[in-house]
């Protein structure tokens, strides 16, 4: 038996960017801070620049912090193979206090500080601080041009509510959500787009997921200044027309949001991603208010972006 989320959808050509042959019933289509829930197997197609622009602030410091240590240990083992006698200002000693020396002349050199304690004073030591030298410039300027991609490369901080709600309270109930941009920048011609993917099991055949677009009752807004809330009526064209939370949770559906806007700072286009799973969808509720008037204009209390109250019957 066909299940009947699927006969309010007419057979169209899928445009959501996932394919509809796609197999699997565990796991969310996008994360919770945006990401695509999608793993690559085969042939590689990442390139080193691009994952080390993608990648998170923390690991990529950890990286160039590891990368700096392992490059200067292998040239300071390199001033032990050529001799420890060959650097001026060396007290030669166990292996270790050698190693340790080397290791702190060879960052001398390498980041150009050069405090004269120590020197090289063999051919075979110059070139090896030559060598040094040249590696620590290079890394510095690969380090500073990514440091800067990764600043300057243009993101949006939407911050969207972590629960979704239906609503009763008017005579078509409505699935709402809203956001909020974090920073203080312009956001302008605002787009949204809003589509649900589900699972269905035929007789005989494998799971697959299907999608179905959710309209949103407004999809744009021209200036973005506060909250904005948006809304989906559930009416008799809706896919979720006539379902339940238990429903769609059996079915593991999964609502998806993509938004695009007009950053001001960057005089680009941003996007944003996020979806919600049917099991961080709240019925019969609503939002607390996030803003109020005050002498000095509106108040808008970012905090209470994720507030919600029992619906008022």
């Amino acid at each position: 038996m066909k299940n009947p989320l699927i006969k309010s959808q007419p057979e169209t050509r899928d445009d959501f960017g996932f394919g509809s042959k796609m197999t699997g019933d565990q796991h969310r289509l996008i994360n919770k801070d945006g990401s695509f829930n999608i793993i690559r197997k085969g042939r590689k197609t990442t390139d080193m620049y691009h994952w080390l622009v993608h990648m998170k602030w923390g690991r990529f410091l950890i990286l160039a912090f590891v990368s700096f240590v392992f490059v200067n240990l292998i040239l300071a083992l390199g001033f032990l193979w050529i001799g420890i006698d060959e650097i001026q200002g060396i007290q030669p000693g166990s292996f270790i206090g050698n190693l340790r020396q080397a290791f702190f002349f060879s960052i001398q050199t390498f980041t150009t500080v050069g405090y004269g304690l120590m020197s090289p004073v063999g051919i075979g030591a110059n070139w090896l601080a030559a060598l040094s030298g040249f590696l620590g410039l290079f890394s510095f300027s690969i380090f500073t041009g990514l440091s800067f991609v990764r600043f300057s490369r243009p993101q949006a901080r939407i911050r969207f509510s972590k629960q979704m709600l239906v609503n009763f309270q008017e005579e078509v109930p409505r699935l709402i959500f809203r956001m909020v941009n974090l920073r203080r920048n312009k956001l302008f011609n605002v787009e949204a787009n809003m589509i649900i993917s589900w699972i269905v099991q035929e007789d005989g055949e494998p799971a697959k997921r299907k999608f179905g677009r959710l309209n949103l009752d407004r999809d744009r807004v021209i200036m973005f200044p506060v909250n904005w809330t948006l809304v989906h009526y559930i009416d008799d064209k809706s896919p979720l027309h006539g379902k339940t939370k238990e429903g769609l949770i059996a079915m593991r559906a999964e609502i998806m949001i993509t938004l695009k806007a007009f950053d001001e700072t960057y005089a680009q286009e941003v996007h944003a991603n996020y979806s919600y799973t049917a099991d961080e969808v709240v019925w019969d509720a609503q939002f607390e208010l996030m803003y109020d008037a005050a002498p000095e204009g509106t108040v808008l209390n970012v905090d209470l972006l994720d507030s919600i109250l029992p619906a008022a019957s």
